[in-house]
């Protein structure tokens, strides 16, 4: 029995093409029930994995195609310390500063834990940057947002 492209893309198989072909049959779809995920997060998702597979290049265009959309404060804020993430992998501490900067405005606007958790999770990416002044003031501006350990 044939599988389709989101069970490609769960099992492994050519993970970019299925997402991909699943993206095309993705639109706003969603069921009343409550799972609240449709075709529209699927950039932000996509570039969060490519990150997490140290995948610079495909995570940029994906998460620059997640901000071109209207975003939550909730889900921009995640795309901006995903964005910070990639310019720490890429050891750009202007990059970073920026869009860690734009989470951190986000995180005391909105005071959203999720964002804040995300910040708090982006700390230990900045270890080999603290040559920078600005990455210990970022530590300890992200240290001061509420739940950190």
């Amino acid at each position: 029995m044939p599988i389709g492209p989101a069970q490609e893309a769960m099992m492994g198989r050519r993970p970019r093409l299925a997402g991909q072909r699943a993206a095309r049959g993705c639109g706003p779809a969603h069921s009343g029930g409550w799972l609240r995920f449709d075709g529209s997060r699927l950039a932000e998702e996509r570039g969060a994995c490519y990150l997490t597979l140290g995948r610079p290049d495909l995570a940029e265009d994906a998460l620059a195609s997640a901000m071109a959309q209207n975003l939550s404060p909730r889900r921009r804020g995640a795309v901006l310390v995903d964005l910070a993430a990639l310019g720490a992998h890429r050891g750009d501490v202007d990059q970073v500063v920026h869009f860690a900067g734009q989470a951190l405005a986000v995180a005391g606007r909105t005071h959203s834990g999720y964002v804040s958790a995300r910040l708090h999770g982006l700390r230990p990416r900045l270890a080999g940057l603290s040559s920078d002044a600005r990455v210990p003031d970022l530590h300890h501006r992200i240290a001061a947002l509420p739940g950190s350990a």
